[in-house]
């Protein structure tokens, strides 16, 4: 382990100072990802971990979490959308502005009759 993370210290000032804009090559990401697991397994915290890098917590968290399953999936079926409706919807404009859509003539028509009790 002593090894691994000597190493990773060199990869990691051959790179100079990292802040926005400047990211990780992905060789050098998958192997600190591996040594952080690593060494997560043996007890070590992230801060832990971090130091010993010479890197932020925050960026090895943010990485570990991308890597993580998300832990809510769920599975779900996915179905056509309904047909629509082959029959005309009618819009009933009325008195002061009333104006009703969507309806089928049937419903127009149940409407009015209720209307005119």
């Amino acid at each position: 382990m002593e090894n691994a993370r000597s190493e990773l210290q060199q990869e990691l000032s051959k790179l100079g100072p990292r802040g926005r804009g400047r990211g990780y090559p992905k060789g050098l990401m998958g192997k600190l990802l591996s040594y952080t697991v690593a060494r997560r397994r043996q007890g070590a915290k992230l801060v832990e971990v971090a130091a010993e890098l010479g890197m932020k917590s925050h960026t090895l968290s943010r990485w570990l979490g991308e890597k993580r399953p998300s832990a809510s999936f769920e599975r779900v079926e996915v179905m056509a959308p309904a047909a629509p409706s082959l029959a005309r919807k009618v819009i009933v404009y009325g008195p002061r502005g009333l104006r009703v859509e969507g309806l089928e003539l049937s419903e127009v028509a149940e409407l009015m009759r209720r209307v005119a009790e």
